[in-house]
């Protein structure tokens, strides 16, 4: 007998060799385990977009570049409102089929998302999709089905989007919430958000970078951030340009008065 790659070959004492398929591991979860532990994929937080041709099948998605990431987020008490807005662009001749893939903080629940091709922002709706085993839940748009979001591991959401029309832009929008824990006592009792974008190898270069926090609500009487940002009267702002994230945005929200202003 012959076996190739991912077969196994079983030679018995009596009889005819036999060759199966080699299972890798048995996902009984119907899709929802994580195979890699961290181990085989690279931590990448900040949004990406790799896109290929439609009739390039077995070829390496490319990344797209990132004409603008924009964050707007809302702390209201102790729950923080996240909203994440990224505009890519097809520099190639073909119409390309793409695969959005994210990290959102731990304990955070996606609240909406939507996908922009060129006709507006389509809103998605949760919907079950039944498998042989467990389930998965996708988040599809209700006008146009070949957008969606699914679960892809702890802590990581995939969605497939196409078409990706050929020198153009395409706009993801996903919102999430999450609450905001306090640690500390007494004058030194604070919340702290933080923006996930420290990954793993080279980052992505964004070609604009916005990052605006609203605080008006969020009932602390000091704040402190890093990475430049200047408080605008009870909104945090940010904004760098040609930028390659290689760390978290952090803020510290303070409760009592006397903790000092904004970091450089």
């Amino acid at each position: 007998g012959q076996a190739v790659q991912g077969e196994t070959l079983t030679l018995p004492a009596s009889g005819a060799p036999t060759v199966a398929p080699e299972a890798l591991w048995d996902d009984w979860t119907g899709g929802l385990a994580d195979p890699a532990r961290g181990r085989l994929r690279t931590r990448d937080p900040v949004g990406t977009l790799r896109g290929r041709a439609p009739y390039e099948l077995g070829i390496a998605r490319t990344p797209l570049p990132v004409r603008s990431h924009e964050v707007n987020v809302t702390v209201r008490g102790d729950l923080a409102r996240t909203e994440v807005i990224q505009t890519f662009f097809n520099a190639r001749s073909d119409t390309l089929e793409g695969v959005w893939e994210i990290r959102i903080p731990e304990g955070a629940i996606v609240e909406s998302f939507s996908v922009n091709t060129g006709m507006g922002f389509l809103d998605a709706v949760p919907q079950p999709v039944q498998l042989q085993s467990g389930y998965a839940l996708n988040w599809m748009g209700s006008d146009f089905y070949d957008s969606r979001l699914s679960y892809d591991g702890p802590g990581r959401l995939r969605a497939r989007i196409y078409p990706i029309a050929n020198g153009g832009t395409v706009q993801v929008r996903i919102r999430w919430t999450e609450w905001l824990a306090r640690t500390g006592e007494g004058a030194s009792s604070r919340r702290t958000y933080v923006y996930p974008m420290r990954g793993d190898g080279e980052p992505p270069l964004l070609g604009e970078f916005i990052l605006n926090v609203d605080t008006t609500a969020a009932g602390a009487s000091a704040y402190r951030a890093g990475m430049g940002a200047v408080d605008e009267g009870g909104r945090i702002a940010l904004r760098l340009s040609d930028y390659r994230p290689r760390a978290d945005f952090t803020l510290d929200l303070y409760d009592a008065a006397g903790s000092g202003n904004l970091d450089g």
